[in-house]
């Protein structure tokens, strides 16, 4: 198995984990980093690398930057493609805006019932990216 599918796994794991044990902001951080994992996946499966895309400095990319995933997913995927619905292109970007959320902004509240719906939905995304990155 890829290492960075078992990563992706492993995440999903560990925000259902966290989401059990309360800690919300950590929960919704590793879904994220679940979901970008596959991200990756889907983006190096269809061939396409870092340097195909322009970084947020406006140079070309050396690396997965997240800008990049949350920016080109919607174009390479749900328009171009056709792979994802909509919703699903949007929904990289809200959730990478919630990792940002938890993990550098003490005053926004995360409650109970917002991360259980956002890790669900997480979830949702997570199970149809990994059934495209794993499709042959």
């Amino acid at each position: 198995m890829d290492k960075r599918l078992a990563l992706a796994d492993q995440f999903l794991a560990d925000a259902q984990d966290l989401l059990e044990r309360g800690r919300l902001r950590s929960a919704l951080s590793r879904a994220y980093y679940a979901v970008y994992h596959l991200c990756v996946l889907l983006f190096e499966k269809h061939e396409l690398k870092p340097q195909n895309f322009k970084s947020a400095s406006g140079r070309p990319a050396a690396i997965w930057e997240h800008f990049i995933i949350t920016r080109q997913f919607i174009h390479q995927f749900v328009v171009k493609r056709k792979l994802f619905a909509w919703q699903r292109g949007h929904y990289i970007r809200a959730m990478f805006n919630d990792r940002i959320s938890a993990d550098y902004h003490p005053d926004i509240v995360f409650t109970t019932e917002y991360t259980q719906q956002a890790i669900q939905t997480g979830r949702e995304f997570f199970l149809e990216l990994r059934k495209e990155v794993t499709a042959k």
